[in-house]
């Protein structure tokens, strides 16, 4: 039998009505997660930080002054800066656009109540992927498919037609993972702390950034290294450290929109636990994951003179993306109890 989420979405207090949100999280002090790899920041970080919140202005993204200062106030540029330390300007913009414009998506998705309605949802998607496919936008499509639209182009100049269906198969396993939890929502459905986790690696959308790492560092890789098994392995478990961390330090931000959705809230419902008991639950599977991505690492076999220094490259990046996503986390504005991208409270 499925587990439902009363009308009231307070799972994670035992004083539901005497308790903000806000309180309940200042509470409990957030984890400090383990993850032993070196910081870095690409020399880019300004430009790209800055040229993001114009490309957004010139699609007209989002609406009113204020929407503009907490896009730039939000920093993207600093998390993508981080999970390319090395990356070349151009490819840095590109991927920094990408992901302001996954940021803006998801937000307007919350605004609109879109991702309660898994039928809408679906539409918007379809659209989404007709024209990452290659369709021709027009007047009647919103300026977040133009903005789409933008970056299909931008990806054309350095893609081959294999990778670019490749990247799309990508995106639509997120973009389906996504309606799985509007569904959830729309029938008061509380996962179980299984399926989430399975649907997390999607959901949170890293298979698309991996898939950039031939766009954007240029790296090489044969598809029977990357079909190997170990390296599929090593690949989930960085995704499932970005998602995981990202769960803990925006907890405050799914409690707030009544979003069951995060791993420390699905731990706590299944195994009643207090809010502190789930996230000390959720640090220690993130913290036992890093040193499973470390030690099958170790395991890897060679690959030949030639490919294991761009396989090293790969791990590299995946190395930074864990590192790069935490250290913006435990900063970012996006996860501080503050109104989303485009609200105008």
């Amino acid at each position: 039998m499925k587990a439902r989420l009363p009308e009231s979405t307070r799972l994670v207090s035992s004083n539901p009505h005497t308790q903000t949100v806000k309180e309940m999280v200042e509470q409990v002090a957030l984890p400090e997660l383990y993850c032993p790899f070196p910081s870095a920041i690409n020399r880019g970080l300004e430009v790209v930080g800055q040229q993001t919140v114009e490309w957004a202005r010139r699609f007209k993204l989002l609406e009113g002054p204020a929407a503009y200062e907490r896009l730039d106030a939000m920093r993207i540029g600093l998390l993508t800066a981080r999970a390319h330390p090395h990356t070349p300007l151009a490819e840095l913009q590109l991927v920094t656009d990408w992901t302001t414009w996954l940021f803006i998506l998801d937000d307007h998705c919350d605004e609109l109540g879109i991702g309660k309605h898994p039928k809408q949802l679906q539409a918007l998607h379809h659209r989404t992927l007709t024209i990452l496919r290659g369709a021709a936008v027009t007047d009647q499509d919103n300026p977040m498919l133009h903005a789409l639209h933008d970056l299909r182009e931008r990806l054309l100049l350095k893609a081959s037609a294999e990778w670019m269906r490749r990247f799309i198969t990508n995106c639509q396993e997120c973009l389906e993972a996504s309606i799985w939890e509007a569904t959830n929502r729309a029938n008061g459905i509380i996962p179980d702390v299984t399926t989430y986790i399975k649907k997390r690696a999607f959901t949170g959308g890293m298979y698309p950034y991996v898939a950039l790492f031939e766009i954007t560092e240029d790296i090489q890789l044969p598809t029977a290294v990357t079909e190997d098994a170990l390296v599929i392995h090593l690949t989930r478990s960085a995704i499932n450290v970005v998602c995981w961390s990202n769960d803990i330090l925006s907890l405050g931000k799914e409690m707030k929109m009544g979003d069951v959705h995060n791993l420390v809230l699905t731990l706590q419902h299944k195994y009643r636990l207090s809010l502190k008991e789930a996230i000390a639950r959720a640090a220690a599977l993130h913290d036992a994951e890093v040193r499973s991505f470390i030690n099958m690492e170790q395991r890897l076999p060679s690959f030949g003179s030639v490919i294991d220094p761009e396989l090293q490259r790969y791990l590299g990046m995946l190395r930074s993306w864990m590192r790069g996503n935490l250290d913006w986390s435990y900063t970012s504005y996006r996860y501080l109890l503050t109104p989303s991208i485009g609200s105008d409270a």
